[in-house]
């Protein structure tokens, strides 16, 4: 009895242990894969910066666009 017993415990700890390895790879696995979506996300970061940046610039160049035909004097043929 206390053979069969030893046995059925040893058998549990090698199932255990077997778990245990397939998660710690799991979480190996998901730890790069994090890295990989971080860096991903930094990248997209800085080109949105960039983008919003670049529109910036386009506004302010359809503003002083619009300025300065604003301040164009109007003859009476344009208005007309």
């Amino acid at each position: 009895m206390t053979e069969n017993l030893l046995q059925h415990i040893e058998e549990k700890v090698r199932k255990l242990l077997s778990e245990v390895k397939a998660l710690r790879s799991e979480i190996a696995h998901v730890k790069q894969e994090n890295v990989y979506l971080q860096d991903e996300q930094d990248c997209n970061a800085t080109k949105l910066q960039s983008l919003i940046s670049l529109l910036d610039v386009v506004n302010t160049g359809v503003k002083d666009e619009m300025v300065e035909i604003d301040s164009i004097p109007q003859t009476e043929d344009a208005v007309s």
